[in-house]
Formats: C-alpha cells, structure tokens, sequence
C-alpha cells in the first residue's frame, strides 16, 4: 500500500464509524447528467466505479445495463455498499488492484478530493494504466483554492482539497488525459471529463 498521510487517514476513520449516517444523507443525490453525459462517451466494456462509496452510483450504472464494478477503502462504505451481489473491491485508488487496461470507463465521483495533488497525480497514473485506449473518465472535485475539514466537527469532519480549473486540467493532460470537458456545478464542484488517447 502507498504511505498514508494523517488527514487522508482521518477521512477514511469517519467513512468506516460513519458509512451509515453518511450513506442515507447522500442517498437522494442524483448524478444523473453526469452519468449521462459519461454514457455518451463509453465503449462497451466494464466501468469502475473508483471509491463507489455506499453504491448509490454503481447501482445506477447496473441499472442502466452496465456492467460496473466497485472499488472502496473503507470497510464501512463496503458494508452500505453490499447488497443484490454487487461486484466490490476494496482497494486504494492509488494502487489499484486490477490489471492494465482492464476497463472501458472509469466514474470517480468526489473520491478524489480527500487527496492532495501528489496522491491525485498518482491515481490519475493508475487510471490511465488501467483502462483501455479510448476508455472515458467522470472525475468530479472541488472547485477552489482551500484545504480544510469538511462536515460537522467531531462527527463528520473529512479532510478534502480543492482545484483551480486550470491547474486541475493541466494535472489531468500532465497525467495522459485528453481534456474534453470540465464544467463547473453549482459554485463548489468541478466536473471533469476526459479520455486516454
């Protein structure tokens, strides 16, 4: 496993004690444009859905007749995530536990913003290394230029990093990625699509 910095630990301890308050919270959160326009761009095969958390969104994947597997690090978002035989990996996203070029697609829906930008270079690396020419990728981020807790002190707080769109799209093509959109949602989030050439 890569070495671990404290506040990614500190994130990840709240995930495992708070899966299950955290998975009802976000449960009514719809994805759907981004999933759409991810859709768009897909070739058959397999998606991964990197840090799938409670498996709202690899649900709707299967759902909407994908086959998606789902990759987490913590057992309690695992344990959410574990119904009607969902095919689940737990695994860190900057090691990925699977072979080169084994999907067509891969979803990272705000997992990647508890990682600063050395850690986030690095899964963008293990990315490209584990999809196929012409895969499509969704990472979603936070938009900004601060670091800090998020969520309520004590209970909930996670640690998360936030991107200015241009230093975020430069990361992404420093990484092997072709930029082919990066919207901003709602004055917080960045929405990033791309595709390894």
């Amino acid at each position: 496993m890569p070495g671990n910095d404290i506040n990614t630990e500190i994130s990840l301890a709240v995930y495992d004690v708070r899966a299950a308050a955290l998975a009802r919270r976000y449960a009514a959160l719809s994805m759907a444009p981004q999933m759409n326009r991810l859709a768009g761009l897909l070739s058959p095969g397999i998606i991964l859905d990197a840090g799938c958390g409670s498996g709202r969104d690899l649900a709707a994947w299967q759902a909407a007749g994908y086959q998606a597997v789902g990759l987490d690090r913590s057992w309690g978002m695992l344990g959410q995530a574990r119904v009607a035989g969902r095919p689940l990996t737990r695994g860190d996203m900057r090691q990925l536990p699977f072979a080169d070029r084994s999907f067509a697609g891969i979803w990272a829906s705000a997992s990647l913003v508890h990682l600063d930008q050395s850690s986030t270079m690095g899964v963008l690396r293990e990315f490209r290394r584990v999809t196929r020419p012409g895969a499509a990728l969704y990472v979603g981020m936070r938009l900004g230029t601060d670091t800090g807790n998020w969520g309520r002190p004590s209970l909930e707080t996670r640690w998360y990093y936030s991107w200015r769109p241009s230093t975020l799209a430069a990361t992404f093509r420093q990484a092997g990625f072709e930029v082919l959109g990066l919207d901003v949602d709602k004055d917080i989030w960045l929405n990033v699509f791309c595709r390894r050439p």
